[in-house]
């Protein structure tokens, strides 16, 4: 018998098709990096021009802050690409309460995009403890407000210094990040593929919209668009570090969630909410609101509920 030369000439060829479009795509993918690294660096540029920044190179209407003179300190943390302006309504209007309310800033945010990307989660859990400690001096009780990434921080505070704080009030925390926007893949496996194979990205720009649905909330400006791919490292190695450890998280603790939330995993959030020991928790949520609760609708609601959880814990 002997063999058709023509399919002998199909097999030694087909190699060389595979390895040539191999070698195109590889070419496609890396030249799409390239390009889109150079877009974003555009935007950054142009966004930075239109910010104003005080000495420290902290944007404007950014800065932390001290409003109310009450027994009780409650200390803010703002979220994910965010900064105090986020308390620009809870707050004062929590301050006016009666008490005392510190919007801490966290390191790194709200400062220019190169800066932004040295910041670390050593870096937050230390000014966190700095602020409770310094409230814990001054103030009779002292309790913990916190949105989005900020309440990530706050449980990991609690986990590390369980005895620092009287309670505390989570926002919409990021146990976990929800899937909601990328139904096809999470985007932890993005972020993971993408550190793997992305040679000249750096930064992301976040083709999403403030997560929210009443037009104020939609409106906020404050963010920033721009997210160095290592603030994306740090925040999930925090999110690793606080994974599965509910059962240790033993003080007073209110959940609040939006019924709309795109950003978190409220499943996760509410598995969290229910393996807390404590005896003291409160879950409440505002079904037709976003993931930016501390501006969304109903954040009045919000409001009162946070004032009655801190005034009945003692």
């Amino acid at each position: 018998m002997h063999s058709d030369p023509r399919a002998s000439l199909k097999r030694r060829t087909w190699p060389r098709w595979a390895l040539a479009g191999l070698v195109a795509l590889l070419a496609i993918w890396v030249g799409g990096d390239l390009v889109y690294s150079r877009v974003v660096l555009w935007h950054v540029r142009d966004w930075e021009r239109s910010i104003e920044r005080d000495a420290d190179g902290v944007r404007v209407g950014c800065q932390d802050s001290t409003v109310g003179d009450g027994s009780t300190a409650l200390l803010w943390i703002h979220g994910f690409n965010d900064c105090p302006a986020a308390w620009q309504s809870l707050a004062p209007e929590l301050a006016a309460r009666g008490f005392t309310s510190r919007v801490m800033r966290l390191p790194g945010f709200a400062l220019p995009t190169e800066q932004y990307a040295r910041t670390t989660r050593e870096q937050w859990r230390a000014a966190v403890a700095k602020e409770v400690e310094a409230l814990a001096r001054t103030h009779d009780r002292v309790g913990i407000v916190a949105h989005s990434l900020g309440g990530a921080i706050a449980v990991d505070h609690v986990l590390r210094n369980p005895d620092t704080v009287e309670a505390v009030a989570l926002l919409a925390p990021l146990i976990q990040v929800s899937g909601e926007r990328s139904p096809l893949v999470r985007p932890r496996r993005w972020h993971s593929f993408g550190s793997r194979t992305l040679l000249f990205t750096n930064v992301v720009e976040t083709p999403f919209p403030v997560d929210a649905t009443s037009p104020e909330a939609i409106a906020y400006d404050a963010r920033t668009r721009f997210t160095p791919r290592e603030v994306f490292d740090e925040l999930y190695a925090l999110i690793d570090e606080i994974d599965g450890r509910a059962g240790e998280f033993d003080v007073p603790v209110l959940l609040a969630l939006g019924g709309r939330d795109e950003v978190i995993d409220r499943e996760a959030a509410e598995r969290f909410f229910d393996g807390c020991p404590a005896t003291k928790k409160r879950l409440v949520r505002f079904e037709e609101t976003g993931h930016m609760l501390p501006l969304d609708e109903g954040w009045e609601l919000l409001a009162d509920e946070i004032a009655r959880f801190f005034a009945v814990v003692d």
